[in-house]
């Protein structure tokens, strides 16, 4: 599991190009239905994001390590 912080949604989808690339050179492939992006605050319209040859999921909340995070930056610890 990674986590990629951005300022901005075009580096974010750079990044994840250029990870996809790296990755691919050994072998590796990365997972795009699993792969989610979250913007605080929320500002796409879309549900999806195009990103090398797959479609990322844009999510409004989504779990990482037991906390359920926000598109409002907010966040709550889950038991």
């Amino acid at each position: 599991m990674m986590s990629l912080l951005a300022e901005m949604l075009e580096v974010l989808l750079l990044a994840l190009t250029v990870i996809h690339e790296e990755a691919s050179t050994f072998g590796l492939q990365i997972y795009w239905l699993k792969t989610q992006i979250l913007q605080v605050p929320s500002s796409t319209s879309s549900s999806t994001v195009q990103v090398a040859d797959g479609h990322v999921e844009v999510v409004d909340a989504f779990v990482y390590l037991r906390c359920m995070l926000d598109c409002s930056g907010g966040s709550v610890g889950l038991t």
